[in-house]
């Protein structure tokens, strides 16, 4: 079933789904203003869903998702490859 399928995807991205990810594996968009009415996702930003039932919901992964041509860089990049284990004071992204 679609809906099974739309969870799979959220699943697998942390609680996060687009409307490109949607088009990508050939699924109405119908489907996800059903499961928005029915309280299963929430609509964060233009194209980018949310599955309240995630608790670890990840600000970077989902910046990520929004500006697809954003790479994290300078002291975000290092936080992320564990290479510091300082919180950089600002996201530092390059825009490609």
């Amino acid at each position: 079933m679609k809906t099974d399928l739309i969870k799979n995807i959220i699943k697998e991205n942390n609680g996060i789904i687009t409307a490109r990810e949607i088009k990508s594996h050939n699924i109405d968009s119908w489907y996800l203003t059903d499961m928005i009415r029915k309280g299963e996702l929430e609509r964060v930003s233009r194209g980018i869903y949310f599955d309240p039932m995630f608790n670890n919901f990840d600000k970077l992964f989902f910046l990520q998702k929004q500006y697809g041509k954003c790479i994290y860089s300078y002291q975000t990049a290092l936080l992320l490859h564990g290479l510091t284990d300082r919180n950089p004071f600002i996201n530092e992204v390059t825009v490609y």
